[in-house]
């Protein structure tokens, strides 16, 4: 099909220099980015009460079993636990503040 003269006056020749620059298509907020801060602070919160409050826990547990059928390995391996986990997370815990 040939191009009869008057489509070439209505025709536009593209321009030599470079295409504008487009600006980054905006994305809808639907609140996640609120949802992931609000869960960020919360983990970091929670991580500096959570490594005594589990070893607490599992003194707990181990003191509770060691009551319940009390022997000697028992009551030594609840101490053995408070000393070498329970009193060095609480001294971690009490340290950070």
């Amino acid at each position: 099909m040939a191009i009869s003269s008057s489509d070439e006056d209505t025709v536009v020749d593209f321009p030599n220099s470079s295409p504008p620059k487009q600006s980054p298509l905006e994305t809808d907020d639907d609140g996640m980015s609120y949802v992931v801060a609000i869960v960020n602070t919360s983990i970091r919160v929670l991580n500096a009460r959570l490594i005594g409050i589990l070893a607490l826990m599992g003194a707990i547990g181990v003191w509770s079993l060691a009551a319940i059928d009390p022997s000697g390995l028992r009551i030594w391996a609840a101490a053995g636990y408070s000393l070498g986990v329970l009193l060095p997370s609480l001294m971690i815990y009490s340290r950070k503040g």
